[in-house]
């Protein structure tokens, strides 16, 4: 799979420089996926406490392969049953975690395509507290709300460009 980005926070910048290789690195691996009906249409995720979009997608469980993940995860946020069409490439983010802990986050992101009848949703608690929504657009329309939103949400930039720089290379 080919590389798209390397993504660093101002936070780890400022810490360590551009060059940020710390000993103590905490890798998490997520999936993404751009996710087409019949129609074209792209799902995309809608948060809408911190009113963002992003990406079908999420964390990969412990021994579970990332195409196994994707798959799964478009289940849960969308109903439907997918298959992997092609790779997009991943993206390696370096980050301070939720506890402050230096991190690695590398997002692998698929094409998928749905299949058969949609289902229904299979949210967490969480997303129910982050109110989840789900969104289909066109390509273009996608493409556009995700740009939007890396212009307009200034403190989650590196989230919002990981999953533009996917759509835009797709």
């Amino acid at each position: 799979m080919k590389i798209i980005a390397e993504l660093y926070s101002e936070e780890i910048v400022k810490e360590f420089g551009e060059n940020f290789l710390p000993h103590e690195l905490i890798v998490v691996k997520n999936v993404r996926g751009i996710v087409k009906k019949e129609d074209g249409q792209v799902a995309l995720a809608y948060y809408g406490k911190m009113d963002f979009h992003a990406l079908i997608g999420g964390g990969v469980e412990k021994g579970e392969a990332v195409e196994d993940a994707i798959v799964r995860e478009v289940k849960e946020e969308t109903g439907f049953d997918s298959k992997i069409i092609d790779e997009v490439g991943c993206i390696f983010e370096f980050r301070k975690d939720r506890e402050g802990n230096n991190s690695l986050i590398i997002s692998y992101c698929y094409k998928l395509e749905t299949i058969g009848v949609q289902g229904k949703l299979q949210i967490t608690e969480h997303e129910k507290e982050i109110r989840f929504g789900l969104r289909w657009l066109s390509e273009t329309e996608a493409l556009k709300t995700l740009q939007e939103d890396l212009v307009s949400t200034e403190k989650k930039g590196k989230k919002r460009e990981r999953d533009y720089l996917f759509l835009s290379h797709a």
